[in-house]
């Protein structure tokens, strides 16, 4: 999500308020969050989400799901971990997938009526929330809580944690997966814009959270235990120059890109391609990087 929010980002690199990506008074208040992520559903699910799929299994494996009976997923977007969970759960009695956007949840719905192998035995119900106040869910009434990078997106990272506690069952499971600060693909195109001169408009790193240890004292501070953090990868089929040109011109960096004159933007272009072409070298994928942590609820 954090790739197509910064398409955003107008020509002229300035705009009013923050994008719905970051803390207290970086992030878009929640109307504001939901109308943008409606507006971004489609793209997302047909050219993002299956992208992330990859590092959520094995958030899931670490939280030991297979295990979970009542498991609470939020930030499903367009249904694509949701309907891993689905084929492959089968001591689950009850789950449910949350999402701030009406129209992500309308497309995971879709998705999931078209889809064959789900274990119906589970009572899987979708809905539309805001991950800081999930009062359609009881205390204490789920035993795995699940949300694939979306912390780093909400207003208040404390409230969000604590509503999650909330919910969980004592000696309950958390899985959090962030952008990490050494994230390769941002950090690609972001320091190069900055070499040129743009300024970023954001009052704060917009992948503050990504560091393991600042993820560990998040937890600890707000009465979890933590049992894992790790660093994860998300794998990208970038391999020519024509896929790293359409980032920079119709992916989430255009907004940034296009406010360029003719000059800088080959500047940009040629020291882009350069570090992309010594990272092919290596045989290394392109990737974007994460942190993931898993934790619980003291007993």
């Amino acid at each position: 999500m954090l790739l197509n929010t910064l398409k955003k980002l107008p020509h002229n690199i300035l705009f009013n308020k923050p994008l719905s990506l970051f803390s207290s008074s970086m992030s878009l208040q929640q109307d504001e969050a939901k109308a943008h992520w409606n507006s971004k559903a489609s793209t997302y699910k047909d050219s993002y989400e299956t992208l992330t799929l990859a590092p959520a299994i094995t958030l899931a494996n670490m939280l030991e799901i297979q295990k979970s009976q009542d498991i609470i997923e939020v930030a499903c977007a367009t249904g694509i971990f949701t309907l891993h969970l689905l084929r492959n759960l089968t001591n689950t009695k009850t789950f449910t997938s949350v999402d701030i956007s009406d129209q992500m949840i309308e497309l995971a719905k879709a998705r999931k009526a078209a889809t064959e192998g789900i274990n119906h035995d589970i009572k899987h119900e979708f809905f539309v929330g805001d991950a800081e106040n999930m009062s359609f869910i009881q205390d204490e009434a789920v035993d795995v809580y699940v949300s694939s990078m979306c912390i780093h997106m909400v207003p208040d990272e404390s409230k969000f944690l604590q509503e999650a506690k909330r919910i969980l069952k004592k000696g309950g499971r958390i899985g959090l997966t962030v952008p990490s600060k050494e994230n390769g693909l941002m950090g690609l195109f972001l320091k190069n814009f900055e070499d040129n001169g743009w300024k970023s408009p954001f009052p704060k790193d917009y992948n503050a959270l990504g560091y393991r240890d600042v993820m560990i004292k998040l937890l600890q501070d707000n009465g979890f235990e933590v049992r894992f953090c790790w660093e994860d990868h998300m794998k990208l089929p970038y391999y020519e120059d024509s896929d790293i040109d359409n980032q920079l011109t119709n992916g989430p960096m255009g907004g940034i890109y296009g406010g360029f004159d003719q000059e800088t933007k080959k500047k940009v272009r040629d020291n882009v391609l350069k570090e992309f072409h010594e990272i092919k070298k290596q045989f290394i994928p392109f990737q974007m990087k994460t942190v993931a942590i898993v934790a619980q609820k003291p007993l």
